[in-house]
């Protein structure tokens, strides 16, 4: 139970910044429906998130355990953050069938990864996202347990984005719903600020 509880919030945390559709996700997306390198794509997406979040729980995340100001900085940044993104959820007006429809030209494998290492490691959402905010969150748990959230964190992106991506294959015509995304991204941002409001708390207790 002592390690179920950081495993569970780091699955559910990650998870609720993943689900938001974005750059990555819409891209995962399209080659879903497309059926183009869509394996190629889900693992490397796993796979840099998994980097991104090792990165972020074993060395920002120590670095900012260490100085108790620097961690209630960090944890008062990520509420702000995660109230801003959940914002920005419930404000956006997603046109999934634009996403779907649109550049149906084949991309080589090449291109692909080249594509999602740009969307990865130039874009600064996932950085923030990733590192930032999942290496402050983990800096709050001791050893163990710092690993327990990191796997929980982990296992989400693999299960998000294989989940996400094959079930576009099956499930293409209610993802172009645009009332079905309406949802999604409100389930999103509610998820955002429960979260929120539990960094909060460990703020106010640090």
């Amino acid at each position: 139970m002592e390690l179920l509880v950081p495993f569970a919030r780091g699955f559910v945390v990650n998870a609720g910044m993943i689900a938001a559709i974005g750059a990555i996700n819409a891209f995962v997306l399209r080659q879903g429906v497309l059926r183009q390198h869509l394996l190629a794509t889900v693992f490397f997406c796993a796979l840099a998130d998994t980097l991104l979040i090792v990165l972020g729980a074993a060395g920002l995340g120590l670095l900012i355990s260490r100085v108790d100001w620097l961690l209630k900085s960090a944890l008062w940044a990520g509420v702000a953050f995660l109230l801003w993104y959940a914002w920005l959820v419930l404000r956006s007006d997603p046109e999934p069938e634009q996403l779907i429809l649109s550049g149906k030209g084949s991309r080589s494998l090449r291109k692909t990864l080249l594509v999602l290492m740009g969307l990865y490691f130039i874009n600064p959402q996932a950085l923030v996202e990733v590192v930032v905010l999942i290496g402050s969150m983990a800096a709050q748990y001791p050893d163990e347990q710092r690993l327990a959230f990191t796997v929980g964190c982990v296992l989400s992106s693999w299960v998000w984005f294989f989940s996400f991506g094959y079930g576009a294959l099956r499930l293409s015509h209610l993802l172009s719903s645009r009332t079905a995304w309406l949802w999604i991204n409100r389930i999103t941002a509610l998820i955002l600020v429960i979260v929120a409001a539990s960094m909060a708390r460990q703020a106010l207790m640090t």
